[in-house]
């Protein structure tokens, strides 16, 4: 069973929340990596993968209808769903939990979660993505449905711009405020000479300034969090939120597409994309 597809419709095994752990134990419990923050670790709950995801509502008349993900990260509307292709364990194999069951999970299970609690966005480079948290577990939200049902907008259509939000945070973690010292030195700077500043220095453009004008409400929250150099009146977030720029026509949705691929290829991170849709980095971007 691949999950390098969209499956039409789900499986006839589905799982709840509840049966991970009674029926797979740490199966599904993927190993976690630290990578020296200060809240790595932080989290008790087990880290799980989940692939070609969707969210819908249960007390729609549409409950097929996909929607979107709550945009201020709370689930206060508990009719929410969200269902997908959970990944089995890189070191499941070596789970002794797992060993002593009857029922072995070497491949993916399709599960619904009914009981979500709040989105969580995480900045570290082997984590970075959006993240949905339950009582149990945290569930990291990779690779989104592409199926359109009944011609309506597919769970992907739905998260075009957290996607790109999500690109665009990436350059700006890797190529702009790598380090407290870094970003202490952008701080103090507008968006626009930061820009220019990098792009002369690179030979490339380290973001796309139009885009991130754009989405300048979606990323400034997590910005403010990266660094404590970021704070909400230093010259960067200040110039970047009253910036009024020429016109945003230029900007249709196949232009964000496009700057989304290369948004992701500046920092070979690709948590939305399938392995075979990845567009490779150019020689100067590796050298970044």
């Amino acid at each position: 069973m691949s999950t390098e597809k969209d499956f039409p419709m789900p499986p006839s095994q589905v799982y709840n929340e509840q049966q991970i752990a009674d029926s797979f134990g740490t199966a599904f419990d993927q190993p976690k990596v630290l990578e020296g923050y200060v809240d790595d670790n932080a989290d008790a709950e087990p880290f799980r993968y989940l692939s070609h995801w969707y969210v819908t509502d249960r007390a729609s008349p549409t409950p097929m209808q996909r929607v979107a993900l709550p945009a201020d990260y709370v689930f206060a509307q508990k009719s929410l769903s969200i269902a997908g292709w959970l990944q089995p364990s890189t070191s499941a194999s070596k789970s002794p939990a797992s060993s002593n069951l009857s029922i072995t999970a070497p491949e993916p299970i399709f599960v619904t979660l009914d009981a979500a609690e709040y989105l969580a966005f995480d900045r570290t480079r082997r984590y970075r993505g959006y993240w949905v948290g339950t009582a149990d577990a945290l569930y990291w939200l990779q690779q989104p449905e592409t199926m359109r049902w009944n011609g309506a907008l597919s769970q992907q259509d739905l998260h075009v711009e957290w996607r790109a939000a999500l690109a665009l945070l990436s350059n700006l973690l890797d190529l702009v405020f790598t380090d407290e010292r870094t970003a202490a030195v952008y701080a103090r700077s507008t968006m626009l000479d930061t820009y220019k500043a990098l792009t002369d220095q690179r030979g490339y453009e380290p973001f796309d300034k139009e885009l991130l004008v754009h989405l300048r409400k979606l990323v400034k929250p997590h910005l403010l969090e990266a660094h404590p150099a970021l704070l909400q009146d230093c010259k960067f977030l200040r110039s970047l939120m009253t910036y009024k720029p020429p016109k945003l026509d230029s900007l249709t949705p196949e232009r964000i597409l496009e700057s989304i691929a290369v948004a992701e290829a500046r920092s070979q991170i690709h948590p939305w994309v399938r392995k075979d849709q990845v567009k490779p980095a150019t020689p100067l971007q590796k050298q970044s």
